[in-house]
């Protein structure tokens, strides 16, 4: 078995090679890809279907690699691009009743089962106002590259909730993987 995302998710990645990297850009990365991969982006990406995560990270250390100088500090700005994209376009509905950063943090494990599969965000209170720690428990292996497009996203996802300045930073503890965010309110 393996960590699983939504092909909507992938959809959200490609979206950012059209729209950032321009259109010419899609066919420079699909020629560092996997035949797997290649053949994947090609054709048989189902936007409702559950695809192996693996094959996103290699599209997203793809377009690091051949745009960014390989700097996986990169995908953070790709996480952000694709929640933005979410909130605006095909996940609009769920994130309309978040009025504030706490709306958000309290649906995360809802938001990260549209995207992702198996697992679930435990998510904890700081002792500090504006503070809280998310835990992803029982998933299969997310890489670095993931984690770092993870907190991009979430960055983003405070500040559409009216967060102000918003930190999110990821570690694994026991070898589970951990975000842990701190912003500001109005």
């Amino acid at each position: 078995m393996e960590q699983m995302l939504k092909g909507s998710g992938f959809l959200m990645l490609v979206s950012f090679v059209d729209e950032v990297l321009g259109q010419g850009a899609k066919g420079d990365i699909l020629a560092q890809l996997s035949e797997e991969a290649r053949l994947f982006y090609g054709s048989s990406m189902e936007v409702g279907a559950w695809h192996p995560l693996r094959l996103f990270d290699e599209m997203e250390r793809a377009i690091l690699n051949g745009y960014f100088k390989g700097q996986v500090s990169y995908a953070r700005k790709i996480g952000r691009y694709t929640m933005e994209r979410a909130a605006r376009d095909m996940y609009r509905l769920a994130f309309i009743s978040f009025k504030k950063p706490r709306d958000a943090l309290d649906n995360i494990n809802r938001l990260w089962e549209l995207y992702n599969r198996p697992g679930r965000v435990v998510m904890a209170t700081g002792k500090k106002p504006c503070t809280a720690k998310g835990t992803l428990e029982d998933t299969f292996e997310i890489s670095d590259l993931h984690m770092e497009h993870l907190a991009g996203w979430a960055e983003a996802m405070m500040e559409h909730c009216g967060a102000q300045g918003v930190s999110v930073e990821w570690a694994r503890e026991k070898g589970k993987p951990v975000f842990k965010f701190t912003w500001e309110e109005e």
